[in-house]
């Protein structure tokens, strides 16, 4: 099973194919799957013009940390 590589606040570049945006982790969805890796629930930094939510639900190959406030 694949570890659980980010914690609740980490900032975070998601991209979906069509879907793509920034925020920070807020949880985790589920145990994790060997294929997909965890599921990650994402409150967007800034909203998404065709997407009317505030969340996202992303999985790990998904998602790379946002390094630029480093």
């Amino acid at each position: 099973m694949e570890e659980n590589l980010y914690t609740q606040g980490t900032k975070v570049f998601f991209d979906l194919g069509c879907l793509k945006g920034s925020g920070k982790i807020c949880g985790v969805t589920d145990n994790g799957n060997p294929v997909i890796g965890h599921g990650y629930i994402i409150e967007l930094s800034k909203p998404i013009e065709s997407y009317p939510y505030t969340h996202i639900k992303v999985y790990n190959s998904q998602i790379k940390i946002d390094d630029t406030t480093a």
